[in-house]
């Protein structure tokens, strides 16, 4: 049987890569490259909009893998993978109900 090889890592940002005040560990920038020599992918995953990460992981931002804004934004190496956005409704096309 052989062994299972882990190729992706998914973590969030707030309580979990990020310190109390905010913060990168610098020293994460020592453990991505570990991954990225052993062939896993690391992607940050947040809430957070796309350019507060890319400013976060600035050294490797055109690297990474971005799940940013709640999902509905997913960049890799600069590129957009995937968009879900909310269609924009003109004044005529809305109708509220009348509830």
């Amino acid at each position: 049987m052989s062994e299972q090889k882990i190729k992706f890592i998914a973590a969030d940002m707030d309580g979990t890569l990020l310190d109390e005040q905010g913060q990168l560990d610098p020293s994460f920038f020592e453990l991505y490259e570990e991954l990225k020599d052993q062939g896993i992918q690391f992607a940050a995953a947040s809430g957070r909009q796309y350019y507060s990460l890319i400013h976060t992981f600035e050294p490797i931002k055109d690297e990474m893998l971005f799940i940013a804004e709640n999902g509905t934004l997913v960049m890799h190496r600069g590129e957009e993978l995937y968009s879900c956005t909310i269609e924009h409704f003109s004044d005529h096309s809305y109708r509220p109900s009348n509830s």
